[in-house]
């Protein structure tokens, strides 16, 4: 079976090319296959009478992959049967990935194969604008390739394209046997260009189509082939004589291609070609060297517990290397080798992950699902890679545990080959009516790789909804913080400005819940310091309409919180410190006075408060000595 795939710039001639060729192969009593692979889908009109055949990837089977071979393979004439990929509307999805996927149900049905074929012809979009477009020769299907080109230079630098594309994919079993010149002009001169550049990238000329218009216009208005029309014109004699080389030619023998650089093409191209290849040389840029990355320094000891050393200047630490950590890369040892552990440039897109949001939020997820359950997160301090509750379907919405709604449209295949925007409006619409106050969406990859208008949708929502509409897209380097956003909106309210600092009563920022936070809760009441509310990694937005109550926020250390706490607290009249975290007895009691003095509560009191705690845990400690007392224990 002969696998020979056409590939050319857009508008160049190569469906013309594909299907005279099926034509004079059929002529011939071989059993030809035609596959389209251009979004256009209109390879095969000149073999099927002028009527555009359905395509395989709007065939009704094609979003579960259960494509019935009858519903898209097409019988022309001469017995010759016609596939189109398609591609979706102009302007949206992705027609590289739909002529991936034709090839792969293709393969899956064993539709090319020797016992159905003589001579599969694919015809290929050649501007190689993405990998979808090399499918036939990633995918193994193609065993013999030929460009078509003319001698403008347009065309000469996609076919220059293609032969990198075929180098790329040699060790698939491919081959470029030539080019084909089909020429616009005609003239001697011309097929001279093309062959001079054939000469330079390693490859050569099978056959010159000089174009007759009048022929070729005459078969296009009849939806048939020159071949089949005009039988004994010049170019059908030419059509036959390519057909028979390339069924002779052994693609063993056929030279590896040397495309030209970007700059050796376009310098070349000046001369028409005629001088040789390293005849042009360009200096290198010289770059610039990259300024050495600052050493991120050690944490200074901690200094004695002066209220004042305390206080903290957000935006002045913003740009401290100490502070700018962005992962668990600050411990022990070499830091590149806990970066390279960590995975930073993952965690860096979702450092902000960590904050737990409730209030009237709906949250929207624009991508597949599996997205959402593998993109690691930080869960109450800790790494979780399993994000739950399940979204049964797109477009509906479930109850997420202290999140609100949440809803995924749930890309699938079909749309990234169609595009996501009708399952977006469908799962907008939907959380639209399910009420709140906010929508939040937060979109992947998949929509931003296939160019999805998201900002279109959102315009026309607002237009018809009196809900708040908010965009994150940490993927296409538009984060959205969201604790800002919120905090941002309480402060529009009247209602939150008026709220009074209250005498004592302190904000806590930062702190994990769980055990720890709730003694310190338990010392700093025991002192006489008022705990107005805990903010972060929880934000509960009912709670933080209250936020001025806390006349002062108590800041955790954490150095991946630190532009957080900045944006929030930017324009805040209160004050914020942020002393070493309390770990151990004595961290313990020296959080809890530089607190308390910094409330304005007693210091004796709070030394008293810790006194009474100490105490009361010493008891609970010595039983867990004697229980633990002529027993090992290995930390692994």
């Amino acid at each position: 079976m002969q696998k020979i795939v056409i590939f050319g710039k857009g508008g160049i001639g190569k469906s013309t090319v594909t299907v005279n060729l099926a034509v004079t192969y059929a002529q011939k009593g071989l059993r030809v296959l035609v596959v389209g692979c251009d979004p256009k889908h209109d390879t095969t009109v000149a073999l099927t009478g002028g009527r555009l055949i359905a395509t395989v990837v709007a065939a009704a089977g094609f979003r579960d992959g259960r494509v019935e071979i009858s519903d898209v393979v097409v019988r022309g004439r001469l017995g010759i049967d016609c596939v189109e990929a398609g591609g979706p509307e102009p302007g949206v999805g992705c027609a590289g990935r739909g002529i991936s996927r034709m090839a792969e149900i293709l393969e899956a049905k064993r539709v090319i194969d020797p016992s159905r074929y003589d001579v599969v012809l694919f015809d290929v979009l050649g501007d190689v604008v993405c990998g979808g477009f090399a499918a036939p020769l990633r995918q193994g299907f193609a065993e013999k390739v030929v460009i078509v080109t003319s001698e403008e230079s347009m065309s000469l630098y996609a076919a220059n394209n293609i032969c990198r594309a075929v180098r790329t994919y040699l060790s698939n079993g491919i081959s470029l046997l030539g080019l084909v010149a089909n020429l616009r002009g005609g003239a001697d001169e011309d097929a001279e260009v093309v062959r001079r550049f054939a000469a330079l990238a390693g490859t050569r000329v099978l056959a010159d189509l000089t174009r007759n218009a009048r022929l070729f216009r005459e078969a296009e208005r009849r939806s048939m082939t020159v071949c089949e029309l005009f039988p004994a014109s010049v170019a059908a004699r030419r059509f036959r004589a390519l057909a028979e080389q390339l069924i002779l030619l052994d693609p063993a023998q056929a030279s590896v291609p040397a495309p030209l650089s970007d700059e050796e093409f376009f310098e070349l191209s000046r001369v028409d070609f005629t001088a040789a290849r390293g005849a042009f040389s360009s200096a290198a840029a010289v770059a610039s060297p990259a300024p050495a990355p600052t050493p991120i320094q050690a944490v200074s000891a901690w200094a004695a517990p002066r209220v004042e050393e305390n206080e903290i200047d957000l935006r002045a630490e913003a740009d401290d290397p100490v502070l700018d950590v962005r992962s668990g890369a600050g411990q022990w040892g070499d830091r590149e080798r806990w970066r390279l552990f960590f995975a930073d440039r993952e965690f860096e897109r979702n450092r902000e992950s960590g904050v737990r949001f409730s209030g009237p939020i709906l949250w929207l997820q624009h991508g597949d699902i599996e997205c959402r359950y593998s993109t690691p997160s930080f869960d109450e301090g800790l790494v979780s890679f399993l994000n739950l509750p399940c979204v049964p379907a797109y477009g509906e919405l479930v109850r997420a545990k202290g999140s609100g709604d949440y809803g995924s449209t749930n890309l699938c295949e079909a749309d990234v080959i169609g595009g996501g925007l009708e399952a977006l409006d469908a799962a907008l619409r939907g959380a639209e009516e399910r009420g709140g106050e906010m929508i939040v969406i937060n979109a992947t990859c998949v929509p931003l790789l296939i160019g999805d208008d998201w900002r279109m949708l959102m315009e026309r929502a607002k237009k018809r909804s009196k809900l708040e509409f908010l965009y994150n897209s940490p993927a296409s380097g538009q984060p959205l913080n969201m604790a800002k956003a919120l905090f941002d909106r309480l402060r529009r309210d009247p209602a939150f400005s008026s709220v009074a600092p209250a005498a004592r009563s302190v904000n806590l920022l930062g702190f994990p819940p769980g055990k720890g936070t709730e003694e310190l809760r338990s010392l700093l009441t025991a002192a006489g310091v008022e705990v107005n509310l805990a903010l972060l990694p929880f934000f509960d937005y009912e709670a933080a309409r209250h936020f001025r109550r806390g006349g002062l926020q108590v800041l955790y250390p954490a150095a991946e919180r630190r532009d957080l706490y900045a944006s929030l607290l930017e324009g805040e009249p209160s004050r914020a410190i942020s002393p070493p975290a309390p770990y151990g007895l004595e961290g313990t009691r020296r959080w809890l006075r530089v607190v308390c003095e910094a409330a304005g509560a007693d210091a004796g009191r709070a030394d008293a408060a810790f006194e009474d705690a100490r105490r009361d845990a010493a008891v609970d400690w010595e039983d867990a000595r004697a229980r633990a007392a002529g027993r090992r224990l290995a930390f692994v």
